[in-house]
């Protein structure tokens, strides 16, 4: 079975289109499937258009809690032993559903992350994420050239094993891998925004995203040894 996780926040205009594709492709597959959409507490009207929809499961919070807490509602409720995530605002393109399906069961691997090779954002989003990515390449070891492509494909019990918060769904690549998951990336196409405005960019993401950052470079190197770095600070401080 495949399960369809999606995290929405004002997105009223994209997701019929975005369910209709997803009917589309999965239909194709044989196999049976569920679409999990989360409102994220959206206040344009998107819970009354996905309420339209069927087949589909709505999960819908009363606020805004952030992407990553989405995820974690719906990879709770995912009875799929295949769990794809993607973004609601038709920049990801479903026809790629089944590149990944036959990547991840010839190959073997439990995670496969796409990578949006060329990019139709703006300049400064573009560079902006490259610089991210290739930071959290060098400190955490993981060679994967978008970490925070909201497009990937879990085997079942990878997707399960993860506790979200914060903004750590950025580096669920790195969290996975550290605890010794095989991951692989995979080129998709990458679509031009049609409605609605980027959710990316504003320095309270940007600040909470670098001590999550720091968070998870801790979390590398001290999990199985957490007094250690109280032993550094305090013999600096000596």
């Amino acid at each position: 079975m495949i399960s369809v996780v999606i995290p929405v926040f004002n997105e009223k205009d994209s997701v019929v289109a975005l369910h209709a594709e997803l009917l589309a492709v999965l239909q194709k597959t044989g196999e049976p499937f569920e679409i999990i959409f989360i409102d994220d507490g959206s206040i344009d009207g998107t819970v009354l258009e996905l309420k339209k929809l069927l087949p589909i499961h709505i999960i819908a919070f009363t606020r805004n809690f952030g992407k990553s807490q989405a995820l974690q509602a719906g990879f709770k409720e995912a009875k799929g032993d295949y769990i794809f995530t993607l973004d609601g605002d038709l920049q990801d393109d479903p026809r790629e559903i089944p590149n990944f399906l036959k990547e991840l069961k010839e190959k073997n691997i439990d995670l496969i992350v796409g990578w949006k090779r060329n990019r139709l954002d703006g300049f400064a989003k573009n560079m902006v994420s490259k610089i991210a990515n290739g930071i959290a390449r060098s400190f955490t070891g993981t060679a994967v050239h978008d970490m925070n492509c909201g497009f990937k494909l879990y085997r079942k019990e990878v997707a399960k094993v993860l506790d979200l918060y914060g903004d750590m769904h950025r580096y669920i690549p790195a969290l996975l891998a550290m605890r010794g998951f095989r991951i692989a990336e995979l080129p998709v196409v990458h679509r031009e925004r049609k409605f609605g405005i980027s959710k990316y960019g504003n320095f309270r993401r940007f600040s909470k995203s670098f001590f999550d950052f720091v968070t998870l470079l801790l979390m590398r190197r001290f999990i199985d040894r957490p007094m250690h770095i109280f032993g550094i600070i305090g013999s600096l401080f000596s």
